[in-house]
């Protein structure tokens, strides 16, 4: 997990980030993908690439094609956390962890993941009948075994 310090963090891969400023580098197929940008960056997404903001203190955004970002004042690391345990002990697919930090100035925490294209269950979940809800949950009691 990473250490928080003043106005930086150190990520899983050792590489510093300075005060209000977000850049990762992702390998996919022999190529890389890079995210650089600030936070005042993140928060200030509006429109189509805010995916979540159904809860005050926390919202979702989309900042490229390979990235999302999680973050508000009720973040939780957790959640962060739970998604690396949930993607090595099952093959439920989750979004890759890439960073978690904290804007120490306004005490707001980031959550840096891969973005998958596509509805999540939450969104889905009020439209289905009691014969589709029982089938996805038999089948997520399934990947947790």
């Amino acid at each position: 997990m990473p250490v928080t310090y003043a106005d930086s963090v150190i990520i899983a891969e050792q590489q510093p980030w300075t005060h209000n400023s977000v850049s990762v580098s992702l390998r996919q197929k022999r190529t890389y993908q890079h995210l650089s940008t600030t936070v005042a960056d993140i928060k200030s997404l509006q429109g189509p690439d805010i995916l979540d903001d159904r809860h005050k203190g926390v919202k979702v955004v989309r900042v490229s094609s390979h990235f999302a970002i999680k973050y508000g004042l009720l973040v939780d690391f957790i959640e962060g956390e739970n998604m690396v345990f949930v993607r090595e002990s099952t093959n439920i697919r989750v979004p890759t962890l890439y960073a978690m930090f904290t804007e120490v100035s306004s005490d707001m925490k980031f959550i840096v993941m891969e973005y998958i294209p596509g509805k999540t269950l939450l969104s889905c979940w009020e439209a289905l009948d009691h014969g589709q809800k029982q089938l996805i949950s038999t089948q997520l009691r399934h990947c947790c075994k």
